[in-house]
């Protein structure tokens, strides 16, 4: 497995100006506290699983481009097969909200996400750069 750096090598966050990773610019705590936060995006779906089928390749090609743009860290399906969960970086809940709301599965009503926010203050090595302190 490559370093953090080779995997996602740029931050990139809806509404946000691109900036270089978190460890390069200034501050690395303060950077991430203003610009980085950490969710989890659980999905349950709220329609038959044919209909979710039916979007899926749609949903991939979304959860892809959030990948590309450094938003999605990790995803995958719940089990049993219910739905799913992204952990996700954004500048603050709104965008992330922008995001989920693009999702093809939101848009033909075959779901419902929960956004879940939290501090992420211990992590493994490789995702050093999206570590918090809590506030003080």
């Amino acid at each position: 497995m490559g370093s953090l750096e080779e995997l996602i090598p740029v931050i990139t966050l809806p509404g946000v100006e691109r900036l270089p990773r978190a460890a390069t610019v200034g501050s690395a705590s303060d950077v991430r506290r203003s610009l980085v936060i950490m969710f989890v995006l659980e999905l349950s779906y709220t329609a038959p699983l044919e209909r979710v089928d039916a979007l899926l390749s749609d949903h991939v090609d979304w959860l892809n481009t959030h990948y590309a743009s450094g938003t999605f860290i990790a995803s995958g399906r719940k089990e049993p097969r219910d739905g799913g969960v992204i952990l996700a970086v954004g500048a603050d809940r709104a965008a992330i909200e922008e995001v989920v709301a693009s999702d093809p599965f939101v848009t033909a009503e075959v779901c419902a996400y929960r956004i879940t926010e939290f501090l992420a203050t211990k992590t493994s090595p490789e995702l050093a750069a999206y570590r918090q302190e809590l506030p003080a």
